[in-house]
């Protein structure tokens, strides 16, 4: 079954766009779009073992709030590993765009 890890708007030490703030949806979409291809950089190897990084959105009182997720198959041991990596190893700054390389415990691909 598919699932999700939500990974925030921007590396971890960054400031991001407020949700209170005037045309926080317009920001808060074009912040995502450029954290969404900074996690791609960064996290190359994500489609391999079967996860994507995508917008989501998430109610919040009469609206929403949005934040890149990575989306999974939590029937897949593999996967599920991986996407738990990416949480753990979300840059702090965005000055740190080495693409960095998962080693699975498993050893097993899930996806065809």
């Amino acid at each position: 079954m598919l699932n999700y890890e939500a990974l925030g708007t921007v590396p971890v030490e960054e400031p991001c766009v407020q949700y209170n703030t005037p045309d926080y949806f317009d920001k808060v979409h074009e912040e995502i779009k450029r954290f969404k291809e900074f996690c791609e950089k960064v996290f190359p190897e994500a489609q391999k073992f079967g996860c994507q990084f995508y917008k989501k959105r998430f109610p919040y009182e009469e609206e929403a709030y949005y934040e890149l997720a990575i989306n999974f198959d939590d029937s897949c041991l593999e996967a599920c590993e991986y996407s738990t990596w990416v949480m753990d190893n979300i840059p702090m700054l965005w000055e740190e765009t080495e693409p960095k390389k998962f080693n699975s415990e498993y050893g097993v691909y899930c996806n065809a």
